[in-house]
């Protein structure tokens, strides 16, 4: 799963949370035009895989392939 960090209205970790209840070990991506630390304070741990924007479009494609790679 790729998600933002900071979405109107909810946060990308709550999404992860719910979407993990029945879908164990599903790997996630998150991404956030926002400085990491601000990142970290909203709850995304320092192991989550995370992508600062802006991204060109291959390293996207090289985080994904990475977090297939690992399951």
């Amino acid at each position: 799963m790729v998600t933002d960090v900071i979405m109107p209205g909810v946060a990308g970790r709550q999404i992860v949370e719910a979407i993990k209840a029945t879908r164990q070990g599903m790997n996630v991506l998150y991404i956030s035009g926002y400085a990491d630390d601000a990142s970290l304070r909203l709850g995304v741990s320092g192991s989550a895989a995370f992508l600062a924007k802006p991204f060109a479009p291959d390293r996207l494609l090289q985080e994904v392939r990475e977090l297939l790679n690992t399951h």
